[in-house]
């Protein structure tokens, strides 16, 4: 049977899952150049030697990216809290209170001020950076209902878009990637307990599951203590139909070990967010009709190599004047 007909036969998490399956290798393949260089500005930011063309003695790497970053990075900071909330008539003064309220809330409670300063030194370092902001019934407490909205920073290379999206243009479909301990996975009330069953037995034992070699891989009954066991989740959010006879709509669709099931229902987001997608990108240079943004480290690629090599130049060159090579004769009984 064809692969497309074969796709169309399926139904429920069966579709649910080859639907993250597919899309998963179609933007892996897409942004894998991407994800890469991801490191190289990274290694940058550290101050790690990258494009190195002269080779010398000496191997000094001169902090150029770290600096551009951290400033940048604090200038903006320091803007952002400077913005105040300013009533536009009499009427809007008790709303202007709340939000300044609203604003002291979310800096103190839920951290707000040091994930945005984290957004944005990434961006700087990555060229984009993504910010998670997802509602979880399962996390809610009684006396503390915002303990629901929980707010992350993805990692750049976690996350999978819609091939042809350019950064002028919102994402259509968006896939988090990423691994947890399976005792976070049993400890929420959203999951059935058949699933987390079925999850338990498919988590591998001490490592992420990538890292895991065939041979070293141990099954969840082998141990007790579930805080060893990790548990790979794909977290799709866009559309999807459960039939083929039925019409598209916004999904979010949670996967375990690329084999459970565990979350596949309408979107919540899309009725309450102009864009159904809960994961938010920051583009620091956005070049236009290309799928990414660049970052201060690509930016000045170039001159950090440049730099790097005239250093190190100089410092072996001052060396060698300070204690130049000599020649020593066999016979000079020295």
């Amino acid at each position: 049977m064809p692969e497309e007909s074969k796709f169309a036969s399926l139904t429920g998490e069966q579709k649910a899952l080859e639907t993250v399956k597919q899309r998963y290798i179609v933007a892996q393949k897409a942004q894998s150049k991407t994800h890469s260089d991801y490191d190289k500005w990274f290694k940058m930011y550290k101050s790690e030697s990258v494009d190195r063309n002269y080779q010398g003695f000496s191997n000094l790497t001169v902090p150029k990216v770290f600096e551009k970053v951290e400033r940048g990075t604090a200038l903006v900071s320091q803007a952002i809290k400077r913005i105040k909330v300013i009533p536009q008539s009499k009427e809007d003064r008790q709303n202007a209170t709340f939000n300044e309220k609203l604003i002291d809330f979310e800096n103190r409670v839920l951290d707000i001020e040091h994930i945005r300063d984290l957004w944005i030194k990434s961006a700087r370092i990555h060229g984009e950076a993504f910010l998670k902001a997802t509602w979880n019934e399962g996390l809610k407490d009684k006396d503390r209902p915002y303990r629901a909205l929980t707010i992350s920073l993805p990692d750049p290379k976690s996350i999978y878009f819609n091939p042809d999206n350019t950064t002028d243009q919102p994402l259509r479909w968006c896939i988090h990637e990423y691994n947890i301990p399976f005792n976070e996975i049993a400890k929420n009330k959203s999951f059935k307990k058949d699933k987390i069953t079925e999850v338990r037995t498919t988590s591998t034992l001490g490592k992420k599951p990538e890292q895991t070699s065939s041979q070293s891989i141990q099954k969840a009954m082998d141990t007790s203590d579930t805080t060893t066991l990790m548990t790979k989740i794909k977290e799709y959010y866009g559309p999807f139909s459960e039939d083929e006879k039925k019409e598209e709509e916004e999904y979010v669709l949670i996967t375990a070990n690329d084999t459970v099931v565990l979350w596949m229902k309408p979107s919540k987001y899309a009725v309450i967010l102009d864009s159904p997608i809960p994961i938010f990108r920051l583009s620091h240079y956005a070049i236009p009709h290309e799928a990414h943004s660049q970052g201060d480290a690509e930016a000045i690629r170039s001159l950090y190599a440049e730099l790097n090599d005239t250093r190190n130049q100089r410092l072996d060159t001052v060396t060698l004047n300070i204690d130049p090579m000599k020649v020593i004769m066999k016979g000079a009984q020295i």
